[in-house]
């Protein structure tokens, strides 16, 4: 059980520093204005960046799913109730906009690149936000855990 307790962690962790990775970046290409930089991190962020996310962000879900069980712990509920939206925002929005960006960034940067742009930071923003939150969370569960065995 500690290893799946612990392959949670990492994932999440993993999870959540690669979309501060992809929002830091896709922010670094558009300000220095250099097309091909944003071509190059679009690309990076499909062809790359999604095999490693997805994965950790599944390998997260599921663990966290099994680790919970039918707990009534309020920590647990809380991130049990957004873990749906997490997961809808990637699969309906954040993975969508990095393809659809992608293909664009090698069209023309319009105002169409730029409205998609746009929501995909605020998407990856309120997902950072949420999983933040669960981290904030499970961190409050083992602390609990801790107190009550010793």
């Amino acid at each position: 059980m500690k290893i799946f307790r612990n392959l949670h962690k990492v994932t999440g962790l993993i999870s959540l520093i690669l979309i501060l990775l992809f929002m830091g970046s896709t922010i670094y290409a558009e300000i220095s204005g250099n097309i091909l930089l944003i071509q190059k991190v679009k690309s990076l962020i499909v062809w790359r960046g999604l095999f490693v996310l997805i994965p950790c962000l599944i390998i997260t879900g599921a663990i966290g799913f099994k680790l919970a069980g039918q707990s009534k712990n309020v920590n647990i509920l809380k991130k049990r109730k957004r873990m749906p939206f997490i997961a809808l925002n990637g699969v309906f929005i954040l993975i969508p906009c990095a393809i659809y960006l992608e293909y664009l960034s090698f069209q023309m940067l319009d105002s169409t690149f730029y409205s998609v742009q746009t929501l995909e930071l605020c998407a990856g923003l309120i997902n950072c936000i949420l999983i933040i939150l669960n981290i904030r969370d499970g961190i409050r569960i083992n602390k609990i855990k801790k107190s009550l065995l010793s």
